[in-house]
């Protein structure tokens, strides 16, 4: 590529905004599954639902601003405009399903997100076996992979096999003689929306910041490829998407999650599902990127509820 003939405007919108995006949403990932891998009170996770519905639309926004047919004089009209579209969809997008799936959740499925809140650390520490004594985790994880499966365990293990007999023995296991509702101290509805919010802004989160990380990359192939610009990034984000499926998982790779947890999750929740497996496949793959993103370029931002 000849960068000679990159004018300034060039490099800002296809370079440096993009790429500035793609931190904050890494960012934004790791401070999302750090608070995430434990329940939290509603102010807090009203931030992350704000934070992540407007990030994720910048992220949208941005990808609306790369197609070409949308013709306006004004090039910072046609940035404010996609960016605008992009941040009213996504906030409704995400808004419909979260509502969605706490809607269709029955009575039963809320009663057992408690107890599978108050598990989520014991599973991620290696110490939960299913009926069929099929581990949930079987080699070490790191911290960031540990808080992965905190955050994500409730929303996979939904539906686990003999769910009520399942709950029962594993919070017999991790409290000893307390029954379920001597174990935690929260409510159902915040139980629930606790499982659903995660895999929804993780997923969507890191979904876009590879988007727009494809786009980067894409800026820099060769000229004789530019025509084919858009079959050229879609194999760079395809790409992106196989290697986030095939590293991680290392929950979902488990005996105890595919024997017990998987096959039923998809039958009655698929949505969830595959948010399920997406978020907890391609958010540890690229957890490393994430961490220093948050600690070292935002400088640990919090996302705080910003009202």
């Amino acid at each position: 590529m000849d960068f000679s003939k990159i004018t300034q405007r060039h490099w800002v919108y296809g370079i440096v905004i993009p790429a500035i995006y793609v931190i904050i949403e890494l960012g934004f990932n790791h401070r999302l599954i750090t608070v995430a891998s434990n329940t939290v009170n509603d102010d807090v996770l009203f931030g992350l639902e704000f934070w992540g519905r407007v990030i994720s639309g910048v992220g949208l926004g941005l990808a609306l601003y790369r197609i070409r047919r949308l013709r306006l004089a004004n090039r910072l009209t046609k940035f404010a405009l996609c960016i605008g579209v992009g941040i009213f969809t996504m906030w409704h997008v995400q808004s419909s399903l979260t509502n969605y799936l706490v809607e269709s959740a029955s009575v039963e499925d809320k009663r057992a997100a408690v107890g599978l809140a108050a598990l989520a650390e014991a599973a991620a520490a290696g110490q939960l076996e299913t009926l069929s004594e099929d581990p949930l985790i079987t080699e070490t994880l790191d911290s960031f992979q540990e808080k992965t499966v905190m955050a994500l365990f409730p929303a996979a293990s939904l539906h686990v096999i003999n769910r009520d007999e399942q709950i029962r023995q594993w919070l017999y296991q991790v409290y000893q003689n307390l029954i379920p509702s001597e174990a935690v101290e929260f409510s159902p509805e915040i139980a629930y929306r606790n499982l659903i919010v995660p895999p929804i802004a993780i997923g969507l989160s890191i979904f876009f910041a590879l988007f727009n990380l494809a786009l980067v990359i894409g800026f820099f192939v060769p000229a004789a490829f530019h025509r084919a610009r858009i079959s050229t990034v879609s194999s760079i984000f395809l790409s992106l998407i196989l290697i986030s499926l095939q590293q991680g998982g290392f929950f979902l790779n488990s005996s105890g999650y595919r024997h017990s947890m998987r096959s039923s999750l998809w039958q009655t929740k698929p949505l969830l599902a595959l948010l399920v497996e997406w978020s907890g496949r391609a958010a540890p793959t690229w957890g490393i990127f994430s961490g220093i993103s948050h600690r070292v370029f935002m400088l640990g931002y919090e996302f705080r509820k910003p009202y």
